[in-house]
């Protein structure tokens, strides 16, 4: 486990959330190593360092699988199962993809879709104060902070970048807080450049996205040279789908 995930769970002094942890991520590993179809395994529940409350059984961490073969018809019925199996523990969606889309967008379009991703969330969601929300705020911040390669996962981020703004946004997306602390950031963000993050900051930290600042990403994103349009249409495709 990294130092930095080790250090936001240890604050908790909780062992039990430790178990929980290790026991949701063994679960969810076996029942995608029993589906009928090869699967891989990527991002937070494969790093380690997907949200799990530390008060409840519940996670705002999706699983993203890559089919390893053809799919076709079976996608749906793989996806079921799968669903039969980790429902009764979590709730949870699930995605399998037809490749890793993923790994040929270049740093300065993923900035673009992650936002894009919590705008359409945002926009979606019945509650704005939905705790989903918040932990995908503190998710994007963190990654438009300090993510300058693709392999940096989000305690690489607390590590590089430490002090309290980070330490609180970390462990919101891993599950140990839920309220950002505004402070701590404002203070972080007098220290920032960067127009993209203070673009964020200022248009869905501070305030709600204005349909002009939705329009302006929404742009953006079409015009992402390195995202395939298997992946655009799967992620507009959210707009009727994403709930919060």
């Amino acid at each position: 486990m990294p130092v930095a995930l080790n250090q936001s769970i240890s604050m908790l002094d909780n062992t039990d959330y430790q178990r929980r942890r290790i026991y949701f991520r063994d679960e969810i590993e076996s029942a995608i190593g029993m589906s009928s179809c090869e699967l891989s395994l990527r991002g937070s529940w494969k790093f380690d360092d997907f949200h799990l409350d530390s008060q409840q059984d519940l996670t705002h961490s999706d699983i993203d699988l890559i089919a390893m073969g053809p799919l076709k018809s079976e996608k749906e019925l793989v996806i079921a199962g799968l669903q039969q199996q980790i429902s009764p523990l979590l709730r949870i969606r699930i995605s399998i993809h037809p490749e890793d889309h993923l790994s040929q967008i270049s740093l300065e379009d993923s900035r673009i879709k992650n936002i894009y991703e919590y705008l359409i969330h945002f926009k979606n969601a019945q509650d704005p104060e939905h705790p989903s929300v918040n932990y995908l705020k503190a998710k994007i911040m963190m990654l438009l902070l300090k993510r300058t390669e693709r392999n940096q996962r989000f305690a690489d981020i607390r590590a590089e970048l430490p002090g309290p703004a980070t330490a609180n946004l970390h462990a919101i997306k891993i599950g140990t807080e839920k309220t950002i602390d505004l402070q701590a950031l404002s203070r972080l963000m007098d220290t920032i450049t960067d127009p993209v993050t203070l673009s964020f900051y200022a248009n869905c930290i501070i305030a709600d996205p204005s349909p002009q600042y939705y329009d302006a990403i929404h742009q953006q994103f079409l015009d992402c040279e390195t995202v395939s349009d298997w992946l655009k249409n799967y992620i507009i495709s959210k707009m009727k789908t994403d709930v919060g």
